[in-house]
């Protein structure tokens, strides 16, 4: 056992408890244990109240909550992980039955796993913003286009250009908001818009007419649903890097006729 095992033990510490469920994930893939994956799904759930809590306003439960999440993760998954590490990465007495874990691949996959859930929750919040009514979370106001910003993409070969708005409204506090639309359309400048906004931040503005809400749920579902491919094969590298094994597509046998997984 190593350095490396070392830092898979204080991931939850490391990663204030962000990352808590992946030293058990690890240890349900190398001890081949379904009692460790409900272990692993425990700890998931106690990250994503982490998540929620994140984004629920200041000043709210939400704070109370991160912090006892927090605490918690932090405390009772780096003393549970050290407990495992033994277990986890011990040779087995019957010989070397599996290999060490690729550190570099389980960084990678830990990685595309941290994108997509980030991405995942960002298009889900997107998403209800978009199709929550006005209520007292949310203002609405009258806003003018002042300019027009120009953002160009490239896609390979193919360049795409879109234009977004930039909006000038005035809270009920007399408060002068400047805000880009994250969605694209054909306004000029000295059109008159509706504007929703957050009152606790003035700054958290978008456009309310029914088609930049239509458009806005649109791309959260797309990134959301991209974000699941990523997810999916973030997984699949994960086991193959938990488990040491080379990530191939096809296997082949060796001399004794039994699978072995090619390059």
């Amino acid at each position: 056992m190593g350095f490396g095992t070392i830092v898979w033990a204080l991931l939850p510490l490391l990663s204030l408890g962000l990352l808590a469920p992946v030293p058990f994930a690890v240890a349900a893939v190398r001890l081949r244990q379904r009692r460790m994956w409900l272990v692993t799904a425990a700890y998931a759930i106690g990250s994503a109240l982490l998540i929620v809590g994140a984004l629920i306003p200041e000043g709210g439960w939400g704070d109370a909550l991160i912090g006892t999440v927090i605490l918690v993760l932090m405390v009772a998954g780096t003393v549970h992980a050290f407990l495992l590490r033994g277990r986890v990465f011990a040779p087995s007495p019957m010989g070397p039955t599996m290999k060490p874990p690729r550190w570099g691949l389980l960084v990678v996959s830990i990685g595309m796993l941290l994108l997509g859930v980030g991405v995942v929750v960002l298009g889900v919040h997107d998403l209800v913003d978009n199709l929550r009514p006005v209520s007292a979370a949310s203002r609405r106001g009258d806003g003018v286009v002042i300019r027009v910003k120009s953002v160009t993409t490239y896609s390979g070969s193919q360049r795409r250009t879109t234009y977004h708005p930039v909006v000038r409204f005035l809270t009920e506090h007399e408060q002068v908001i400047v805000f880009t639309s994250n969605v694209g359309g054909s306004h000029s400048v000295g059109d008159s818009v509706k504007v929703r906004y957050d009152p606790n931040n003035p700054h958290r503005a978008r456009l309310d007419s029914l088609w930049d809400r239509v458009w806005g749920a649109v791309v959260a579902v797309g990134l959301s649903l991209g974000a699941l491919v990523v997810m999916f094969w973030g997984g699949v590298m994960f086991v193959r890097a938990s488990a040491g094994t080379p990530l191939a597509w096809r296997s082949v046998r060796d001399s004794s006729g039994r699978p072995r997984h090619g390059g």
